[in-house]
Parts: structure tokens; C-alpha cells; sequence
């Protein structure tokens, strides 16, 4: 199952559509929720199945500490760079993991 998962991460037309790079649904609901209501205390969040990251940055810009796993290498490594190129290293944390 996972060299399944590898390949359509690797795979542009599989990419697009299951691994979207902005939060859908209910990823946006809990981001307005937080954006409207804070939160009393400093947490921090584990994402299973990160992916490209797309629920773990938006948090981490709202000021929570993210740990993101992700069994597909590419991901994490995208994670990791973007984790730089957008300023967010020491507020995320990314590893490759089969949970």
C-alpha cells in the first residue's frame, strides 16, 4: 500500500487530485473556528498524513507547533522546503513515518 501511495504522490494527475495544497472542507471550518475564536494556551498538534502540508502551515502561521508524519519521502521533503521558503522552521517539524 505504500509504494501505492509513492506513486500517485509522484504522479502529477494523481497529485493534484489527492493531495490538494490548500485545506477543503472541514480543514477550512476549524481554521475559520480558530481564526475567530483563538485559543486559550499554547499547543501543539500532531498531523498524521501531512502530506504537502496543507493543514500543518496554516496552523503553524496561526501560532501552533506542528509535528506532521507522512509515509511518502517526496512529501516530507517538500514540507521541508517549504517549511523554509516560507519561514515557518522551529514552528513545524516533519519526518517520515508509517503510522
Amino acid at each position: 500500500m505504500q509504494q501505492a501511495w509513492i506513486e500517485s504522490y509522484n504522479n502529477p494527475k494523481h497529485r493534484k487530485m489527492l493531495f490538494p495544497t490548500i485545506p477543503t472542507g472541514v480543514g477550512n471550518i476549524f481554521l475559520d473556528y480558530l481564526r475567530d475564536n483563538g485559543y486559550p494556551f499554547e499547543v501543539n498538534l500532531l498531523d498524521i498524513a501531512c502530506g504537502n502540508g496543507r493543514n500543518a502551515f496554516p496552523l503553524a502561521d496561526l501560532g501552533f507547533k506542528v509535528f506532521g508524519i507522512d509515509g511518502i519521502p517526496q512529501a516530507i521533503e517538500n514540507d521541508r522546503k517549504k517549511e523554509k521558503e516560507i519561514d515557518l522552521e522551529g514552528e513545524t517539524d516533519f519526518v517520515i513515518g508509517d503510522v
